[in-house]
């Protein structure tokens, strides 16, 4: 029982340190040009990597082609207790676009070694109006 009280003590706290992304979503009128930041909470380095969906009209992920996006760097490497910040450039194909920028990273193994991946998602919605996020929703919610 001694070792099961000391094994819980060694591993909660690494299970409490949770990596952070802020801001959650960014709004944009006609074009992109902004930024996010992923904070590193564990005691150890943490890569991660960076790919992009479509948010779909019905808030599920696509993959297609409306929108151009350029970021900064694909990939980073965040030193424990640190804040990297990723820079973009998005652009519509049509008249009005949402992605969702996922950082990727390795948080732990299983019992039998298998990685386990999280994701965390930042939000880009661009359109020729302001309050572009609330229209989208409010479309998606019809």
């Amino acid at each position: 029982m001694r070792l099961l009280w000391l094994s819980l003590l060694c591993i909660l706290p690494q299970m409490l340190h949770a990596q952070t992304i802020s801001p959650l979503f960014s709004e944009y009128k006609n074009k992109a040009h902004g930024e996010f930041s992923i904070t590193n909470n564990q005691i150890k380095p943490l890569i991660v990597t960076l790919s992009a969906q479509a948010l779909g009209s019905d808030l599920s992920l696509k993959d297609d082609k409306s929108f151009n996006l350029k970021l900064s760097e694909y990939s980073a490497r965040i030193p424990a207790q640190q804040t990297h910040t990723f820079t973009f450039e998005m652009t519509c194909v049509k008249s009005s676009c949402a992605a969702v920028i996922l950082a990727s990273m390795i948080t732990g193994h299983t019992v039998s070694g298998v990685q386990v991946i999280s994701a965390l998602g930042h939000t880009v919605y661009v359109c020729p109006t302001d309050h572009c996020r609330s229209e989208f929703l409010a479309q998606a919610h019809q």
